[in-house]
């Protein structure tokens, strides 16, 4: 199963026409083994159902499907409609059946819409962007059943990102970007306040921690 959607994604960005798409799938793409290693280290079961808040066009919804299998359920948010029907587009182009994708700002849908009481909510450079990112992850939490699980994955303002070789140029641009974003109002220091081993955070409702 994993392998095969795996090999789909490959397919899916080779043969693809639009660009900024091809873009998208392919940080996805690059981004899909850590999701994993999060996803087996707080214990990913198949049939689970699972939530991508700000899934984009593909999001971690391909690599979701592997860990809950045929009989699980994933459900994608995003309030970008066009994001949306890209998501829609690309989950159908590669077989995800057990896909669906709503459109709408994740504080205000009903959580009824949704279809929760949910075992896993996934989040992927989503936290930085919110104005409120307690707010955001109180609202995730909510959609958890007892005991399930919220993993994150933001960037880290220190220590910056490093190359091979060393460019200064792009520990520069990785505090404009942070600059950049407190200066659009979201909250300052989030990444030091939910730090864990490379960025990664999983919550565990109702409140428990684990660094994953």
């Amino acid at each position: 199963m994993a392998d095969a959607v795996a090999e789909r994604v490959r397919r899916y960005i080779l043969d693809g026409a639009d660009e900024d798409l091809r873009r998208l799938l392919r940080i996805s793409q690059a981004a899909a083994e850590m999701a994993r290693a999060a996803f087996r280290r707080v214990g990913v079961q198949e049939g689970w159902s699972a939530i991508d808040c700000g899934c984009g066009p593909i999001g971690g919804l391909a690599v979701m499907t592997e860990m809950v299998g045929p009989g699980g359920r994933i459900v994608g948010v995003d309030f970008s409609e066009p994001a949306v029907e890209q998501a829609r587009a690309v989950t159908s182009a590669l077989g995800l059946g057990n896909v669906q994708v709503v459109a709408g700002d994740l504080h205000e849908l009903n959580p009824a819409t949704l279809g929760g009481p949910f075992d896993l909510a996934y989040t992927r450079l989503f936290l930085m962007h919110q104005a409120n990112p307690v707010q955001t992850l109180r609202r995730i939490a909510a959609l958890l059943r007892p005991g399930g699980w919220l993993v994150a994955q933001e960037p880290l303002r220190t220590p910056p990102p490093r190359s091979q070789p060393d460019l200064a140029a792009l520990a520069g641009y990785w505090e404009l970007l942070h600059q950049l974003l407190e200066r659009a109002g979201c909250q300052p220091g989030l990444s030091r306040t939910c730090r864990g081993p490379r960025g990664r955070l999983a919550l565990r409702s109702p409140g428990r921690v684990a660094a994953s």
